[in-house]
């Protein structure tokens, strides 16, 4: 009895330790089964981009092979290239030696131009002389020569009118409101010094039209064009300022046979004003030297709006001692005098300087008046079109 309980213990044992077995099979199957069930899904998902992959190989494949270049077609672009390269090479190194050569004519330049003092850090009015600042011939010299011309005479307009501001006090008035002094003063730079003001009836562009017209024109010599006044250097003044001219004149008799008149405008719209400077060039290389003497002219007319309908004309002018073509300084008193049509041969040394003294007041009277009927002609040109 106790055999056949024991035989039926180990028989259950058995048939559960096989049960276990199975479990385990069936679960080891399990497994690999998601196993393969996972990497089929991978393979299938690699094999869908592999897919889309090779779609994209074979539209690239299938464009028109005249979008890509052959290599004969490659080196000859960069053989243009390298040849633009070249050029563009060659340019600039013409450039560089067109600027060394502008570099040593403009250093030859400044280095001959006449200074009466030390130099200073700017070019001011104190020692304003440009004597011996002559124009060189090369198209690149005269560009830079003009332009700083005109410029120096612009940037020093105040200091100007404060060196000489005497025609502010000394003014005759006449009765159409114009203003008018000359000054000669012997040991200055500038002999001779005219001075003008009057004020204009009208805006400041009405103002300068009228002043270009009837003072600016007769001044720089811009009125009339004929065998006597000839302008020069059109298109290079052009390139610098529209206002500006340069005018060679020359002259039948004369001490000065031959005269070129550099003009410019500067507006300052801020200010309300407009300078214009003139002056003459008495050596300009391109032309040679006609005269045995020369002076050195130079001439502001500044023009401020001081009311709506109010406009503040001055002129200053301004005329150097007489010096040779080679000379470094003026010329010696007596023999400057006697250029001027005054022999101070005759006359005591305490006295020659008070004589040509009068004689150069007198010299400047008929340009003082000539000067004062430019500015009446402005005005009278301004009532003319304000009753229109």
């Amino acid at each position: 009895m106790k055999s056949a309980k024991a035989t039926a213990t180990d028989k259950d044992v058995w048939v559960e330790k096989k049960c276990k077995r199975l479990e385990r099979k069936m679960e080891t199957q399990r497994l690999r089964r998601e196993k393969v069930r996972v990497e089929s899904i991978e393979l299938r998902d690699a094999l869908q981009a592999l897919e889309r992959e090779l779609h994209q190989l074979n539209h690239r494949a299938e464009k028109p092979m005249d979008l890509l270049l052959e290599w004969h077609d490659v080196a000859q672009a960069l053989e243009d290239d390298n040849m633009r390269t070249v050029e563009e090479r060659t340019q600039l190194m013409t450039q560089v030696k067109q600027l060394k050569r502008l570099y040593a004519r403009l250093s030859q330049w400044i280095s001959t131009a006449f200074v009466t003092q030390d130099p200073t850090s700017t070019f001011h009015a104190v020692g304003l002389c440009l004597n011996h600042v002559n124009l060189l011939a090369p198209p690149d010299c005269r560009k830079h020569g003009l332009d700083w011309l005109t410029l120096v005479l612009g940037h020093n307009t105040e200091s100007m009118f404060q060196k000489y501001a005497f025609y502010t006090h000394t003014m005759s008035t006449s009765d159409d409101g114009l203003l008018a002094a000359s000054r000669v003063d012997l040991d200055a730079l500038d002999v001779l010094q005219i001075g003008l003001e009057i004020n204009l009836p009208g805006d400041l562009s009405a103002a300068h039209a009228a002043v270009h017209e009837h003072v600016v024109k007769p001044l720089s010599n811009t009125d009339h064009f004929e065998g006597s006044a000839i302008l020069i250097d059109r298109e290079l003044a052009g390139q610098i300022s529209t206002s500006m001219s340069y005018v060679r004149r020359t002259y039948e008799r004369g001490l000065l046979r031959v005269q070129n008149i550099l003009y410019r405008a500067f507006h300052d719209a801020p200010r309300k004003r407009i300078v214009i400077v003139g002056q003459n060039i008495p050596q300009d290389e391109a032309f040679g030297d006609a005269n045995a003497v020369n002076i050195k002219t130079m001439t502001w007319v500044v023009l401020d709006q001081i009311a709506p309908q109010t406009t503040r004309l001055r002129l200053l002018g301004l005329c150097s001692h007489m010096f040779g073509r080679q000379s470094d300084g003026p010329l010696p008193r007596e023999v400057e005098a006697k250029s001027w049509g005054c022999d101070l041969s005759n006359y005591p040394d305490n006295v020659k300087d008070d004589v040509y003294t009068r004689h150069l007041y007198n010299m400047t009277t008929p340009s003082k008046e000539a000067w004062g009927g430019f500015l009446r002609a402005a005005k009278h040109a301004l009532e003319v079109k304000k009753e229109a």
